[in-house]
């Protein structure tokens, strides 16, 4: 079961759990301690548009002031999105692991301040086909973002986000669609402007998914991009 349909059925720890094993599954029992910190921690559920958001517990519960940012933390950001998969035997682990590391840590620095450049920043990040749970921090950085940013940054990173996987995308727009008018409004505003043959296969890309998994539910239909003509 796909972890959107364990969210769906209300199975949070089990969709959590999905996160877990994929670090286990890449680092073996290096994390185990945290781990163990977050199961015994509250994990709080909060609303998120039209449907819940787990919110993860930043790594070693540090303050974001805390975390080590670079300048040009855009930049670096969409470099360590480029997250080392398990069949890669040329990137040594020790670097897949300062990438995977790093990430988390740059995500969980963004305030929400960032402006719409952060938000196409993090959109442009979402490279891997496996994240071994690391997007989650990402995702949760997008909810940080005022409405009108978040449309205007997605808008923003159109192209890139024909190029990231599928699921990416998916997750992207649906959490664009459950954020709310002010955002859906602010994308679709957006769009108008953005070259045509790229604005044509982003409505191909969201009928897609309405097609599909990530946005096939009512209240997240014929939300984006309307009216189409």
């Amino acid at each position: 079961m796909r972890q959107k349909e364990l969210i769906d059925a209300g199975d949070f720890r089990g969709a959590i759990q999905m996160d877990v094993d994929d670090v286990r599954a890449r680092f073996g029992n290096k994390y185990d301690e945290a781990i163990t910190e977050m199961w015994m921690s509250p994990v709080r559920i909060r609303p998120f548009g039209n449907g819940p958001q787990i919110d993860r517990i930043p790594r070693c519960c540090r303050e974001r002031s805390e975390i080590r940012v670079s300048s040009d933390w855009k930049v670096e950001i969409v470099e360590c999105g480029d997250l080392v998969q398990d069949d890669d035997e040329v990137t040594p682990p020790d670097e897949a692991e300062r990438r995977w590391n790093r990430y988390v840590e740059l995500a969980d620095s963004v305030t929400g301040d960032e402006g719409p450049a952060g938000v196409a920043a993090i959109v442009s990040s979402f490279k891997a086909d496996e994240d071994y749970g690391a997007y989650q921090a990402a995702h949760a950085a997008l909810d940080r973002f005022p409405r009108a940013d978040l449309g205007q940054g997605v808008a923003d990173a159109a192209k890139e986000l024909l190029s990231i996987p599928k699921d990416g995308s998916g997750n992207v727009l649906l959490i664009l669609a459950q954020a709310g008018p002010v955002a859906v409004s602010a994308f679709n505003e957006a769009m108008r402007s953005i070259d045509p043959g790229v604005r044509v296969s982003i409505r191909e890309l969201v009928e897609f998914h309405e097609s599909e998994e990530w946005l096939s539910e009512g209240s997240v239909q014929n939300v984006l991009l309307m009216p189409r003509t």
